[in-house]
């Protein structure tokens, strides 16, 4: 994997944060590392952050097609240039294992040796739109840190979909015609992905929410013809990003049991007993009451911002107040 690096210091033994940022659709990991490098710059200047050490990563995962003049023989490459977002396994060179949560964790196990980075507390994975599908998904189903005293965070910013860790969806879904819609990378049926699942859905969905994941959802990003306009992408909230991430925070709120919050942006009407709201017109698919009861839990350590006036832009997303906040602050 192409790996863009950048150090403050030069001698890592210094660095105290590690930030891995993961780039969209269009593969572009030079322009996500520009983008974390001037963040952290503001972060600094801004008071955000009073550290001056840290290293920034920025992976590059290709297409065998698209980036075939860039993509040497050994790099790893999809021919559907989607692919990774959803943890499939590559398709080049021949015989490579692996995705992109394996990337993530081959880079977390490099980054726990204390013999290179002894004072490494903190590693923060960053993604926008498609990068944040794959981050989200990481958050959901990566490795724990693997050792004690190096914390993780997951910053999730204007997602096309979320992880559903039950068949419930926020609106009507013609299962008919859209079986697949709870297929993994969507829900966890019908999971194909290499990376192992060793946990039920339950106790996932109960380690995620004891995860550091901060959600960024820009409140103009409402376009209708951008993003996952499929059948199973729509069914996470109908066809605008911001909407599904909205309708996608009162879920976790209504899966975990939490009674204590009085409202939340979005909607899921057949999982919220205190909607009043009309439903739209079609079948909602539910999950019954002895299932659910499976994944309540009390911990709930994620965040959520909304940004003002952004739309799909992943500068004036990373950059604005919100996302210095998520991701360089304490």
């Amino acid at each position: 994997i192409t790996t863009f690096v950048g150090k403050t210091p030069t001698n890592v033994r210094l660095a105290r944060r590690a930030y891995v940022v993961l780039h969209g659709r269009d593969r572009n990991g030079a322009t996500y590392w520009n983008i974390i490098n001037k963040a952290y710059a503001s972060a600094r200047g801004a008071g955000v952050t009073s550290d001056a050490n840290s290293i920034r990563f920025a992976p590059n995962f290709l297409s065998t097609a698209e980036d075939a003049a860039v993509r040497k023989g050994s790099l790893m490459g999809w021919a559907d240039p989607d692919a990774w977002v959803g943890g499939d396994a590559p398709t080049a060179p021949g015989g490579t294992s692996g995705n992109i949560a394996a990337v993530f964790d081959a880079y977390l196990n490099a980054l726990a040796d204390r013999s290179v980075y002894p004072n490494l507390d903190t590693v923060v994975f960053v993604g926008h739109g498609a990068g944040a599908q794959g981050i989200q998904r990481y958050a959901a189903l990566g490795q724990d840190s693997p050792r004690a005293g190096l914390a993780l965070r997951y910053v999730v910013a204007n997602p096309s979909t979320n992880l559903y860790f039950t068949r419930d969806r926020p609106v009507p879904v013609d299962t008919g015609s859209c079986g697949w819609y709870n297929d993994f990378r969507y829900g966890l049926y019908n999971y194909a992905s290499p990376y192992p699942l060793t946990l039920t859905a339950s106790s996932l969905f109960k380690r995620y929410m004891t995860r550091d994941v901060r959600y960024l959802v820009g409140d103009q990003d409402t376009t209708a013809t951008e993003g996952d306009q499929t059948c199973a992408g729509r069914a996470a909230g109908g066809p605008a990003r911001r909407d599904r991430n909205y309708d996608y925070w009162a879920y976790l709120h209504l899966l975990a049991g939490r009674s204590d919050v009085p409202s939340y942006p979005g909607l899921f009407p057949t999982l919220d007993p205190r909607s009043t709201k009309p439903r739209l017109a079609g079948t909602y698919p539910t999950t019954t009451a002895d299932t659910l009861a499976k994944f309540r839990t009390s911990a709930f350590n994620h965040q959520f911002a909304v940004v003002p006036g952004v739309a799909h832009s992943v500068s004036a997303m990373l950059e604005s107040p919100e996302g210095l906040s998520a991701i360089f602050g304490n």
